[in-house]
């Protein structure tokens, strides 16, 4: 709270020689946080910072599913009757990183070999991280096919397999393998990230700078004290209410 006190001003110290002058009254300002007031800023800034942590890890994890939303389409089929192992192992893992090696992963979306993906961003909630202050969001689209000999098929895919559209042009005896599905090819995974990282980095700026401060605004109440004979208003942030707000987008 801030306090206004009238009070006797000595100006003839030392100090003040070169306004000397009889006492006289004056006016000053005194700053004191009280301990049921300095509790309640404690808690705010704890949650203030778990829902920048929220807001920032909803917008990376939003960048990571609509990432493998734009790849999976792109993604090879496989020849044979399994011929969408190599899209089904799609998926997006979000990290929160405690520091070190040491982190907590899940699951946000999963690739299906249609094309398409199954989404579940509940797993992004305020307390995820167990209470452990977090260090380090991260996100990751990974895609996993080996053949029987061990080989890395998704890598191989993605850097070496020739474009569907490019088959038109295959010349006879040319040992160059071709993907079998129109809109697929290598690459997969590169060209949606090229073609929207700026509009990710947009996002990602966004939740930081400001859509951090306007969630920090939804989950805030003010609660009427009294301090002496005034009448204050103290803001509250709810932690309860973090898991209550909004997707991007």
């Amino acid at each position: 709270m801030m306090q206004l006190n009238r009070q006797q001003i000595d100006r003839t110290r030392d100090s003040l020689k070169p306004f000397a002058a009889p006492p006289e009254e004056a006016i000053s300002l005194s700053f004191r946080v009280l301990d049921n007031e300095f509790a309640l800023l404690e808690s705010n800034l704890k949650v203030a910072a778990e829902t920048i942590t929220y807001t920032v890890a909803r917008a990376i994890a939003y960048c990571a599913v609509d990432l493998l939303a734009k790849a999976q389409p792109r993604v090879p089929l496989d020849p044979g009757k399994d011929g969408g192992r190599l899209r089904k192992s799609g998926a997006a893992s979000f990290i929160f990183g405690w520091g070190g090696a040491s982190g907590y992963a899940v699951d946000i979306a999963e690739g299906n070999i249609d094309g398409s993906i199954e989404v579940n961003m509940n797993k992004i909630t305020g307390r995820l991280a167990g209470g452990k202050q977090v260090k380090r969001l991260d996100a990751i689209i990974h895609y996993f096919r080996e053949n029987e000999q061990g080989e890395d098929i998704a890598l191989w895919t993605h850097e070496s397999l020739m474009p569907y559209e490019a088959r038109s042009a295959k010349k006879p005896n040319d040992d160059l393998y071709y993907a079998r599905t129109a809109g697929t090819g290598p690459k997969y995974l590169e060209i949606p990230w090229l073609q929207n990282v700026d509009d990710y980095t947009m996002i990602l700026r966004d939740a930081v700078y400001k859509k951090s401060i306007q969630n920090i605004s939804k989950i805030s109440s003010t609660i009427k004290a009294k301090q002496g004979k005034y009448g204050v208003n103290l803001v509250k942030l709810h932690r309860n209410r973090i898991s209550t707000l909004g997707y991007f987008r």
